[in-house]
C-alpha cells in the first residue's frame, strides 16, 4: 500500500526521452576513453632508453671468468643498466643459467662472490665412503641353510 501511495502510476515514456538517455551514455562514455587513447599515443611517442655496451661500464677483467661471462650488452631502463651473467654448467651444474643484476655496483658484489660459490660447492660436495663392511667369501662347496 505504501508503494502505491507514494510512486506515480508507471507511464510509457516517449521515444525521444529513451534516445536522449542513449546519446547521453554514449557520449560520456567516448569521454572516458578518449583521454586513454591519448595517453597510449603520446607513450610511443618517448624516446627508447639506450643500450650499452658491458666495455663501457665495466672492466674489461669481470667480463669473464671460470664458469661464467657478462653479455656485451646492457639495456638501460633509464637510470640503471641491467647486466646477463651465464653461468656454465661445468662449473655451476644444475645452478647454471642465465642471471640478470639491476646496477653495476650489484654486479661486482655478484662476481666476488663466484669464486666462494665455487669454494662451497667443493666443500659440501659429498664424497664416497669407506666401505666398513668387508666383503664376505662364501664357500660354495659346502652347503648352507637347513636341507
Amino acid at each position: 500500500m505504501f508503494c502505491t501511495s507514494t510512486h506515480p502510476p508507471l507511464q510509457q515514456r516517449p521515444i525521444h526521452t529513451v534516445w536522449r538517455n542513449t546519446a547521453r551514455v554514449a557520449v560520456t562514455a567516448l569521454l572516458l576513453i578518449a583521454p586513454r587513447m591519448a595517453s597510449a599515443q603520446a607513450e610511443a611517442d618517448f624516446e627508447q632508453p639506450p643500450v650499452l655496451t658491458t666495455s663501457d661500464l665495466v672492466s674489461a677483467s669481470l667480463l669473464k671468468g671460470q664458469g661464467f661471462r657478462v653479455d656485451d650488452k646492457v639495456p638501460t631502463d633509464g637510470v640503471m643498466g641491467v647486466f646477463t651473467i651465464k653461468a656454465d654448467a661445468t662449473t655451476f651444474g644444475e645452478d647454471a643459467g642465465t642471471y640478470q643484476v639491476r646496477s653495476r655496483e650489484l654486479l661486482q658484489i655478484r662476481l666476488a662472490e663466484i669464486p666462494a660459490i665455487e669454494k662451497l660447492d667443493e666443500t659440501v660436495r659429498p664424497t664416497p665412503l669407506p666401505n666398513p663392511w668387508p666383503p664376505v667369501q662364501h664357500d660354495r662347496s659346502k652347503p648352507r641353510g637347513i636341507w
